[in-house]
């Protein structure tokens, strides 16, 4: 079966299976579409997938978002977004948002899992946040973004006994846990990694930086940038941008564009703050960041007390905002002056006495 350009929402499985989507037997291509809104209620052993859920067959999930879905009871084995109990395979997909008090946040695969170019982020479980591995499954992650998930065990990952998990060119970040083990990876099986970023690790907010699906985007000086291993020439990002864009591809479902510096100064008598948008620069003296090539970047000059910004130098000029494109390396200087004021003093002949000084404070 081929589903395009479809859209399951607000859904409710009472039987505590497959909230928007359940697949018998067969195989099941969703691409273009959108799973969302959707919940797994009543108890069922075995049973879960808020979003999808798939028994036998097969599975191809391309070009597609599945967010805010739910799983409401413990269903021991569960999933609040995907259970996949046979082969699957992920591509260009964003799977955010989605919760379960059971196991796998984002995706419960007890099947063998190929997951590419995708973004699973800010996912809620149990046991793993972002991905639960199962079963003696296969998992390969390639060029993934797995962050801001959360669980009590495994925030980002989790790998059972018996289960292995390959991960490649893949962010695993941000991960929280409520204390007891593996905030971000938590493996009691088989774990390979070739270069994958772990820990805190900044990124953009989860949103559409262009294709179909959401992305969060590499900022500047992130250890994902330029570090992938085996990047095919042809090759494109969760987006269909070009890989690789720099020396070699960045880990994660994002590539950026080629980092452009812009350097921010802060003159004159007085004093003040430069920030921009998007973030990535906040100072008051001199601070230099990158921005991908063709972002527009806001700079807004706040003055601190006493002072006022006079204007701005280089590439901008006036006392509002100042707009950079990012075209190429830029300078710009914000100038703020010390505020004076003149204070004239004068005696009271009927008082007596004398006054000196005057001038400028």
């Amino acid at each position: 079966m081929w589903i395009i350009e479809i859209i399951f929402f607000n859904n409710t499985a009472a039987g505590g299976v497959g909230g928007g989507i359940r697949g018998y037997s067969g195989h099941i291509e969703l691409e273009n579409s959108v799973v969302y809104s959707n919940t797994v209620s009543g108890h069922s052993v075995g049973g879960g997938g808020g979003g999808i859920f798939i028994d036998a067959g097969s599975l191809k999930l391309r070009n597609s978002s599945v967010y805010s879905n739910f799983v409401s009871q413990n269903t021991v084995l569960a999933g609040g977004c995907l259970h996949l109990a046979t082969t699957s395979t992920i591509t260009n997909s964003s799977i955010y948002s989605n919760s379960s008090i059971g196991f796998g946040g984002g995706i419960y695969s007890r099947g063998p899992l190929m997951l590419f170019n995708s973004t699973v982020a800010s996912n809620t479980a149990a046991a793993g946040g972002g991905l639960y591995n199962a079963n003696n499954a296969k998992v390969e992650a390639v060029h993934v973004t797995l962050s801001h998930n959360q669980a009590n065990n495994g925030g980002g990952l989790y790998t059972t006994v018996g289960a292995s998990t390959l991960l490649s060119n893949t962010i695993v970040a941000n991960s929280l846990t409520a204390g007891l083990f593996g905030g971000g990876i938590n493996s009691a099986g088989v774990l390979t990694l070739s270069q994958v970023v772990s820990g805190v690790t900044p990124f953009g907010a989860l949103q559409n930086n262009g294709g179909r699906t959401w992305t969060m985007s590499v900022p500047f000086g992130s250890p994902a940038l330029d570090t992938g291993v085996d990047c095919p020439s042809s090759s494109t990002d969760q987006r269909g941008v070009t890989r690789p864009q720099s020396v070699s591809c960045d880990l994660g479902a994002y590539e950026a564009l080629p980092m452009m510096a812009l350097t921010a100064t802060v003159a004159g008598t007085g004093s003040g703050t430069i920030l921009s948008t998007p973030s990535g620069m906040s100072c008051g003296s001199v601070c230099a960041t990158g921005f991908e090539t063709g972002t527009v970047v806001t700079l807004s000059a706040t003055p601190a007390f006493g002072s006022v910004l006079t204007g701005w130098l280089g590439i901008c000029s006036g006392t509002g905002t100042c707009t950079v494109g990012m075209t190429s390396t830029h300078e710009v200087t914000a100038a703020f002056t010390l505020n004076t004021y003149t204070v004239t003093v004068s005696a009271d002949p009927a008082a007596g006495g004398t006054v000196g000084g005057g001038g400028v404070v």
